[in-house]
């Protein structure tokens, strides 16, 4: 069976009035066009946190990548010492780490043991294998570890540039919510007030609400607890979060980056307290940004849904 849609007649109705709807409309469009530029500008935000905080979690020593190059190079440096200790005691022979270990190196024998006992074979042919793998990862080490490589831009920069840029990124985008939510805020007053009565009004309201996703107003039969309203908030935090492990780590780093840069390691540091300052500064004005609209849905959504606009 065919089903046939039904245009509603309007033949009889007041030409004002058809014109006040096709009006709010498209105001109601304006408002929803807002709330998606935000919406992906969050999510560029996003993206550029988690991009930024892998590029600075893998130029650390407890990174994946250096744990394998540093247990390669621990087994290839005690090969001898370790299978003489696994003939003797077995799986336990890291246990009692030999007397010519010294104390902070202990833990690391430990992870060697661990890592050699893996083999199934412990011959020529396996320390030969290590080495070539110690090797293999350490050039890969240099090649992702020392150069951060931007995703679709095709650029690559040093690490120790992280903090000037990541942190230029972040204000930019931050500066960019920041206007997105000051535009969703205006739309959407915009949109509700120029509606000429109320049933136009509710209409408008209930047709921005169904654009919202991490909006999430109080609505009859759907009231969410305030943790849940202010969960998708946490996001903003992303940019200042990751930011500061990174400035932190150029400072406390300092010492290594005089011994190859002195003039780029104190421009560094500048540069990474001016954005961090940036960074706290705009997330404060976001959040200021964000609450305003939960007041402005607040003010214009009332108990069953009669939106009879701000006061």
């Amino acid at each position: 069976m065919t089903i046939v849609p039904v245009t509603p007649d309007t033949s009889g109705q007041n030409p004002n009035v058809r014109a006040m709807q096709d009006i709010t409309l498209k105001f109601v469009d304006a408002a929803a066009e807002s709330t998606r530029r935000a919406r992906l500008v969050l999510l560029v935000m996003i993206v550029a946190s988690v991009i930024t905080f892998a590029a600075s979690w893998n130029t650390g020593s407890h990174a994946w990548l250096a744990a394998r190059v540093e247990v390669s190079e621990d087994v290839a440096r005690w090969w001898a010492p370790l299978i003489d200790a696994c003939k003797r005691t077995g799986n336990d022979c890291g246990a009692s780490p030999p007397a010519a270990i010294p104390t902070d190196m202990q833990s690391r024998w430990r992870r060697a043991t661990i890592y050699l006992l893996r083999a199934s074979m412990r011959d020529s042919t396996y320390f030969i294998a290590n080495q070539v793998d110690a090797r293999v990862f350490r050039e890969q080490r240099d090649r992702e570890m020392l150069l951060v490589r931007v995703p679709f831009f095709g650029v690559a920069f040093d690490v120790n540039d992280l903090g000037i840029l990541s942190g230029f990124g972040f204000s930019v985008i931050l500066l960019w919510f920041t206007y997105t939510l000051a535009s969703e805020f205006r739309d959407m007053g915009i949109a509700l007030n120029e509606a000429p009565s109320r049933e136009l009004r509710q209409t408008a309201y209930k047709l921005i609400l169904m654009q919202q996703v991490l909006t999430v107003p109080e609505t009859p039969g759907n009231a969410l607890s305030p943790a849940l309203r202010w969960a998708p908030k946490v996001l903003y935090l992303l940019p200042f979060l990751v930011y500061s492990r990174i400035a932190y780590l150029d400072v406390v780093t300092q010492d290594i980056g005089n011994s190859l840069s002195h003039y780029g390691t104190v421009v560094g540091i500048i540069g990474a307290v001016i954005f961090w300052l940036a960074i706290i500064l705009l997330t404060f004005v976001c959040f200021l940004k964000s609450l305003d609209l939960d007041k402005q849905w607040a003010a214009f959504g009332v108990p069953g849904w009669n939106a009879s606009g701000a006061a």
